[in-house]
């Protein structure tokens, strides 16, 4: 099964990532809110504490974020997922997120490569 990294654990978040746990991947969560990251890990998920550690290693990288503002944090910011993902991963953005500011994003991370 996959390594999957699953970042934004809110109410659309956290059943998505439940449901990938109970099908045997293995996810790697974060959150800001540490009640959502610890009821997944009580389900076998491990808990990251950037989204950088939540990225190593994985072979897909989820994020179901509340806006771009979020997102753009989370995958551009300090310890954010571009400090640490792979070559070879695949980023699934599914947040709430304007398709403008998704371009913009994917002209950010082209530039890193990614």
């Amino acid at each position: 099964m996959a390594t999957i990294a699953f970042l934004g654990l809110g109410q659309m978040g956290s059943p998505m990532a439940n449901n990938l746990l109970q099908k045997g991947h293995s996810l790697q969560v974060f959150d800001v809110n540490a009640q959502a990251v610890d009821a997944l890990v009580t389900q076998g998920a491990t808990a990251a504490q950037t989204p950088a550690e939540a990225a190593a290693g994985a072979e897909f990288i989820i994020t179901m974020l509340p806006n771009g503002d979020i997102v753009r944090q989370v995958l551009l910011g300090e310890k954010g997922v571009c400090e640490a993902v792979s070559s070879d991963a695949l980023l699934i953005d599914m947040s709430t997120i304007h398709p403008l500011q998704t371009d913009a994003l994917i002209r950010e991370l082209q530039e890193k490569g990614i």
